[in-house]
């Protein structure tokens, strides 16, 4: 797959990511029984596509690779972490330190895999945290700390995630991606489901059928382009694309929830849109 292809893979996945707060918006259900319910939805969906290429049923693969799916599982965890987060601190500063995962990848690409960063991809990253900071809050650091109970959950959260994907990219050399993206949503699911039980379930028909959206397109969909994109480019260079997310997230709710558009959201924007550019341009 040629570099322009897979990062136009990353960015539409991004872009189905970046709808599901608009889709579940208005759902009766809670986060966790969001996630919970996309969870089964997209684990179905995806054994059901590896029953029409009548490949074995995912948990027969375990032993094949028992070690990585073991790890590959409890790094789901980062979904369940991420959102409890949101609980304990403001929505703006969590999304800000998940932000963090292009420094990591990057960290991780240097000291463990010896791939030692291109100056391109530095300001990359560098130039996208700052598009995030200016569109998400005016002053991180203002009122509250950072580095609190909240703050370090999330960074756990993006260490996991990002640690997911440099498993994912090394298991696609052997094991198919339906299985893979199987596995992510059934964790997703057993790590959310005790939380969501914590709520009364509100079946209403739009909750249903936006979690099952939300499962399709935001779980076996969006993880299949995303982890196309992680297969042929660096996972440093796909997190740096997914400061679009952000943007797109900003972007529906000026459009569609009221909030303010300000310069500093427009420069922002530039900020995300110039690392993304500088990512692309770096050949990682």
């Amino acid at each position: 797959m040629s570099k322009i292809k897979a990062s136009l893979y990353a960015l539409l996945a991004f872009f189905l990511w970046s709808l599901l707060g608009l889709v579940l918006n208005l759902s009766s259900f809670t986060a966790m029984q969001n996630i919970s319910f996309q969870g089964f939805a997209g684990s179905v969906l995806a054994s059901a596509i590896l029953f029409k290429k009548r490949k074995s049923f995912p948990f027969t693969t375990i032993k094949k690779h028992s070690k990585l799916f073991f790890f590959m599982f409890f790094t789901n965890a980062a979904g369940v972490l991420f959102l409890y987060s949101y609980t304990i601190m403001p929505i703006a500063k969590v999304l800000f330190l998940f932000s963090s995962g292009p420094v990591i990848a990057v960290l991780i690409e240097l000291l463990v895999l010896k791939q030692k960063p291109s100056t391109k991809k530095i300001l990359a990253v560098a130039l996208g945290l700052v598009g995030v900071s200016l569109i998400l809050i005016e002053n991180p650091f203002e009122n509250a700390s950072l580095i609190t109970y909240g703050g370090i959950l999330v960074l756990f959260a993006s260490f996991l995630a990002t640690v997911r994907d440099f498993i994912v990219k090394k298991m696609q050399e052997r094991q198919l991606l339906e299985v893979i993206i199987f596995f992510i949503l059934f964790s997703q699911l057993i790590f959310s489901l005790p939380f969501a039980m914590q709520s009364s379930w509100r079946f209403e028909t739009y909750s249903v059928l936006a979690s099952l959206a939300a499962g399709t397109l935001g779980g076996v969909i969006a993880f299949f382009l995303y982890y196309k994109a992680i297969h042929a480019l660096k996972v440093s260079t796909v997190w740096v694309l997914y400061y679009s997310e952000i943007l797109l997230g900003s972007l529906w709710g000026i459009l569609f929830l009221s909030q303010a558009f300000s310069l500093q959201t427009l420069i922002g924007g530039a900020g995300i849109l110039v690392a993304a550019y500088l990512a692309l341009k770096s050949g990682e």
